[in-house]
């Protein structure tokens, strides 16, 4: 029986690791994150990290940006006017990755935290890979998904300070916190309510004192980061520049409006733009704003078997999002200690439901109801009931789970037919790869030439013709390389070569090609407060391995 359960453990931990690289390979290869929604708006960061822009003129925190930029830097000597877009792109999607690991940790400890066994632990963070907000997340430019490990492990913490009322614990908290608060205005609000209302008390009620030198310490902080963010941005973080647009208030028929037999017939983008509930039941699952997976310039999108109808996906959404909403209502309204959790997806609906009443509105889209601003609040509870599902009768609910996976994997584009187009854009994005050659083992039919020092001349001035997508139909984009300026580093010095021949020959004689440098606008207080988090993680994990080997 012993020789089961561990043959059980190794292999639920060896496909938690396989579905966690082949979930972000996919990304990194199907879906071209500078090509998404607010990567225009957001690249001023990546701007004033280089030194090209003296200030941001955003207003949202300095934290996650400047780790993009930072990661940016890594390998882009391999950096060419043909694979720039896809080379951030990946280091994006690279970033949203850690943040995403970290989160996934955090998780992990709230589930041994509540006495979980790791067959159960290693199930539901195999689930998460396939979680539709979550990985929605990970594709996007966008603050949230550093959201997802700072609440995570925050919630760890308090959880752990009011079980061993040590104050070191409640100290941890600070940082995560003001990193949240620091992001973005509505996660902010969102954070500020949901700890108000669930662990403000219970705080308190441990130590007064406790609570006023940590709530002190936070204080100083936050103002810190805040006015290093200030100095960066030029503006505080609730003043927010609204798109065009998005001046807008909604006005509350758009709460409550639902329109059924719409819903049914044309579950599609824009068919919901007076709805909030409709957006929620298709977008929850699913990419109703064709933003990520449904987006036409995405592969995800491409090449998809429609397997009974295309209203499938929508359709699978509708009933995932009711069945889970119900049976968060229900935990909700037990006795279950744990209960408050799943309140947390209602305190982020029920904000972005007051914003869209005050600004922030489109009518022509009803942006404001995307699932990604609260998609951080329905990992714990989404996490937890499974987990309890599991712990109930785990020979039922393992089935069930592949199922879930199988259709969340439908949901993002599969299965595919075979296109030797999908094949050339795929290998193309695999060049720049960290993990290129595993790529081409892993992806049948791939053979990427990984760029390195040797190949680089190659790749740079004869890369043919880039396979693009326009209008859901692939392109061959020829590539006009004549007037292409190529840097070269040597001994501090910098020359710009224009043809093959000088690239070849530079190389032979010890130049590189230049590296995208942050030389100054480093946000030394943000870069402060995430170590001393990380630090935090450390500390809180190392002690509860300790305990659980002695």
């Amino acid at each position: 029986m012993m020789k089961v359960k561990k043959f059980q453990s190794i292999f639920l931990l060896v496909l938690f690791s396989f579905t966690t690289y082949i979930s972000y390979v996919f990304g990194t290869l199907y879906y071209i994150t500078t090509m998404g929604p607010d990567y225009d708006y957001y690249k001023r960061y990546f701007s004033y990290f280089y030194g090209e822009l003296q200030s941001t003129n955003l207003e949202q925190g300095l934290l996650y940006f400047f780790s993009a930029s930072h990661i940016n830097t890594f390998r882009s000597e391999y950096i060419n006017p043909s694979n720039n877009l896809e080379f951030i792109s990946n280091s994006i999607q690279t970033t949203n990755f850690i943040f995403y690991l970290i989160g996934i940790l955090g998780i992990g400890f709230f589930l041994k935290h509540r006495k979980f066994k790791i067959n159960t632990i290693l199930t539901v963070l195999t689930l998460l890979n396939f979680f539709p907000p979550l990985y929605e997340m990970r594709l996007l430019f966008k603050p949230e998904i550093i959201i997802f490990p700072t609440f995570v492990w925050t919630i760890n913490f308090l959880n752990k300070y009011l079980q061993k009322q040590e104050v070191k614990y409640l100290i941890f908290t600070i940082f995560p916190i003001a990193i949240m608060l620091s992001s973005k205005a509505n996660i902010a609000v969102m954070v500020v309510v949901f700890l108000t209302i669930f662990y403000l008390k219970k705080i308190y009620n441990v130590s007064p004192k406790n609570f006023y030198i940590s709530f002190l310490l936070f204080v100083v902080t936050y103002l810190l980061i805040s006015i290093e963010n200030y100095y960066a941005n030029g503006l505080l973080i609730h003043q927010h520049n609204l798109p065009e647009g998005f001046e807008g208030k909604a006005g509350l028929q758009y709460l409550f409006n639902l329109d059924i037999y719409s819903l049914i017939t044309d579950p599609f983008r824009h068919s919901q733009k007076d709805s909030f509930v409709g957006v929620m039941l298709l977008d929850t699952f699913n990419d109703y704003f064709t933003i990520t997976w449904n987006d036409d310039s995405s592969i995800f999108a491409l090449n998809s078997i429609i397997i009974i109808s295309s209203k499938l996906k929508p359709f699978i959404s509708i009933t995932l999002t009711l069945l889970m909403y119900f049976l968060f209502i229900l935990k909700l309204f037990s006795k279950d200690e744990s209960r408050y959790y799943y309140a947390a997806p209602f305190v982020g609906i029920i904000i972005q439901m007051l914003i869209s009443q005050f600004t922030g509105y489109n009518p022509e889209n009803g942006d404001i109801a995307k699932t990604y601003y609260y998609a951080f609040f329905l990992v714990i509870p989404f996490s937890l009931f499974f987990a309890d599902s599991l712990k109930r009768n785990f020979k039922l609910f393992a089935p069930v789970i592949l199922i879930f996976c199988a259709g969340m994997t439908h949901i993002v584009g599969f299965p595919k037919q075979t296109d030797t187009s999908k094949d050339s854009f795929i290998s193309f994005n695999n060049q720049i790869s960290i993990f290129c050659e595993a790529n081409n083992l892993l992806l049948i039919g791939n053979n990427s030439h990984c760029i390195n020092l040797e190949n680089y001349c190659e790749l740079s001035y004869n890369p043919n013709n880039k396979t693009v997508i326009i209008n859901s139909e692939y392109y061959q984009e020829n590539l006009l390389v004549e007037n292409w300026k190529l840097q070269f580093d040597k001994n501090e010095t910098t020359k710009t070569l224009s043809t093959i021949e000088e690239c070849r020959n530079y190389i032979k004689n010890g130049w590189e090609p230049s590296k995208t440098n942050i030389t100054k606008n480093y946000p030394n207080i943000n870069i402060m407060t995430l170590i001393i988090f990380l630090l935090s993680i450390l500390s809180y994990s190392t002690t509860t391995i300790k305990k659980d080997t002695n």
